[in-house]
Formats: C-alpha cells, sequence, structure tokens
C-alpha cells in the first residue's frame, strides 16, 4: 500500500505538493517519509510515519488500511481546505522530526555494532597499492562514515482528511 502511494505522489505531483486524500480518519492526518543518511549520502534509516495532531506513528501501512486507503478507492470530490491543511504541515514536519530525534540513538545502536566489529578486525593491517596504502585509519575512516550524520530529509507524501460535512 505505502509502494502504490508513494508512486502516486512520485509521477503525478511537482515539488512543494501532496495529494489530499479523502479518507475514513478522524481529522488530518500527514503521511510523512523520514530518512536519515550517513556521510556517504546513503540512507540508514528510513522510516514511513502518520502524524496527526502532534503524534506520531511509524505504522503508515495501518494507518492506511485503518483509514480505507487503497488502490481500489475511488476519487469522492469532497472538497478539502488547502489553506488549514498547508498550515499543518510546519507542526507535522517538527512532530516527525522529534519522533527520528527521540528514537535515533537506539538505530544508532544497531549500525554501530556491525562497524566496531569490523573495525576490531582490521587490527594493524595494512595493504600496499600502486596508489599508496589502505591503512587501518583510512578504513576505519571508512566504516564511521556510515554511520548517521545530520538532520533526517523529511517528505510530505500525501495528507488524509476526512470529508467534508
Amino acid at each position: 500500500m505505502v509502494e502504490w502511494l508513494t508512486d502516486k505522489v512520485l509521477v503525478r505531483l511537482g515539488r512543494q505538493e501532496a495529494p489530499v486524500v479523502t479518507a475514513d480518519v478522524d481529522g488530518p492526518t500527514y503521511l510523512v517519509q523520514g530518512i536519515y543518511s550517513n556521510a556517504l549520502g546513503r540512507p540508514t534509516v528510513v522510516k514511513w510515519m502518520a502524524v496527526r495532531d502532534g503524534g506520531v506513528t511509524d505504522d503508515m501501512v495501518g494507518v492506511l488500511r485503518r483509514a480505507g486507503v487503497g488502490p481500489t478507492m475511488a476519487n469522492s470530490l469532497h472538497p478539502h481546505d488547502l489553506d488549514a491543511l498547508g498550515a499543518g504541515i510546519p507542526g507535522a514536519l517538527r512532530a516527525a522530526e522529534d519522533f527520528l530525534r527521540r528514537h535515533r540513538d537506539a538505530w544508532d545502536r544497531a549500525l554501530l555494532g556491525p562497524i566496531e566489529e569490523y573495525k576490531e578486525r582490521l587490527g594493524d593491517w595494512e595493504q600496499p597499492t600502486l596508489a599508496g596504502g589502505h591503512t587501518k585509519s583510512q578504513l576505519a575512516d571508512l566504516a564511521d562514515s556510515l554511520l548517521t550524520t545530520g538532520r533526517p530529509l523529511l517528505r510530505v507524501l500525501a495528507v488524509l482528511d476526512p470529508a467534508a460535512v
């Protein structure tokens, strides 16, 4: 379901746009993708979150199922207050970033274990090459560059909004 939603978002929308989906929710629910990357720019953590009234869950699939969102749903053509929904985006992004920040240490521990093991196995290893040597220090630095760094990239994928009454 998340792949379907992402495909819909990426194919049909431009920059700074996200679809509004009429769904079975109590209030506006912002679907947010959060990505932490390493020093090489590769993702280390990818979370699919749903944010409503400042509360965040990383069970986006469950939220979509409970809201009745899926590939067979019809466009109900209900009007939406786009200004109000847009005004809620900064708060939803702050809540998502706070959620990611609170859990980052646990995710980092999962990455750190294998990298520390690798660095211990390096010992005093040195491999001469024509371009110079790859020393333990250089390989350890490369291993460290695989750890999460910086702030997360956040992207609003869609907004679930209840049917207007």
